[in-house]
């Protein structure tokens, strides 16, 4: 029993090691975008995974120009595999005042729900709205404007996207996560930090009560 305890403790830090992510820092002195996994200068590309195997989705972000408050940007967005994309959606730090100068293939929607995900500040969609799947395509892009209110730094985090007519899953939608290539992701089948923590003490749990059952009394004819 002794044994199982530093194993355990061992066990549970790597399980609590953190998850991978995605954000986006804006400096308002130099007006430029800076990521872990820059594309070039002033663009950044966000991996989504997606809820089957082989899809998979991009978005490449290029700040484009700003002032004061304000970011300009353009987006590509596509995907690769067996489905279509309906939109992307992030929330921001600190809140966005407004977003202006919105072209292309996408629509705009504040604070509203995302599906799989809850609520997000900044909701680009191609349908009637964020929840919708209708107006989808295989590819998107355009520009827009981010306002922002307070002071910077400025950030954009918590990214996520929507996929439509999943070939694996009879044609449903889906939602993807953002994925560094070759690090596992929280999304889909891989338990989350927490669960893995409660899992090891649940084990624990059950080796302690094996070993201490009491054993059965001899009986004497």
């Amino acid at each position: 029993m002794k044994k199982f305890i530093p194993i355990a403790v061992a066990l549970a830090s790597i399980s609590l090691a953190a998850p991978a992510s995605a954000a986006l820092v804006l400096d308002t002195t130099t007006f430029t975008l800076t990521a872990d996994h820059n594309a070039g200068p002033n663009s950044a590309t966000i991996n989504f995974d997606s809820p089957v195997s082989g899809l998979t989705s991009a978005l490449e972000l290029t700040l484009t120009g700003g002032t004061g408050n304000a970011f300009t940007f353009s987006y590509n967005f596509t995907k690769s595999g067996a489905a279509n994309l309906v939109g992307f959606g992030f929330d921001t730090n600190p809140n966005l005042t407004s977003v202006t100068g919105i072209t292309g293939d996408l629509a705009f929607a504040a604070n509203t729900i995302f599906p799989g995900s809850g609520n997000v500040e900044a909701c680009f969609y191609s349908g009637n709205n964020c929840s919708a799947a209708n107006g989808q395509d295989t590819a998107f892009s355009g520009a827009f404007t981010l306002n922002f209110s307070g002071s910077g730094p400025f950030t954009l985090n918590n990214f996520v996207d929507r996929y439509a007519s999943i070939s694996a899953l009879n044609n449903q939608s889906g939602e993807g996560y953002p994925y560094i290539p070759g690090i596992p992701t929280q999304h889909g089948a891989v338990p989350e930090p927490a669960t893995w923590a409660m899992m090891l003490l649940g084990f624990g749990g059950i080796g302690m009560s094996m070993r201490r059952r009491p054993r059965a009394l001899m009986q004497i004819a």
